[in-house]
């Protein structure tokens, strides 16, 4: 009887669940990739569709950090002019 001579009879009991669980996370980890794959083509498939060429828009965007002098000056004429509609409406 091999259990009984074993040093460590616990590790050969204890073994087909571990060996298992693992198999069990190895399975889910593959079903999540293939998940996020098929994700990702169905997501491209739509966005061919409708005509969104993300590759061409993502290069033509900005790349680098934004600085003080690339800012855009967020008080324009109609923020100004919406600021005085709503004085107006406050005092009516």
């Amino acid at each position: 009887m091999l259990v009984g001579r074993c040093k460590y009879p616990n590790f050969l009991s204890t073994q087909p669940r571990r060996i298992a669980s693992k198999a069990m996370e190895a399975n889910d980890i593959g079903k999540a990739i293939q998940a996020e794959d098929e994700t990702e083509e169905l997501t491209n498939q739509v966005l061919d569709e409708i005509g969104v060429d993300v590759a061409s828009q993502l290069s033509a965007a900005p790349k680098g950090k934004v600085t003080a002098k690339q800012s855009v000056d967020v008080r324009s004429s109609s923020i100004d002019e919406l600021e005085k509609r709503l004085a107006a409406l406050r005092e009516s």
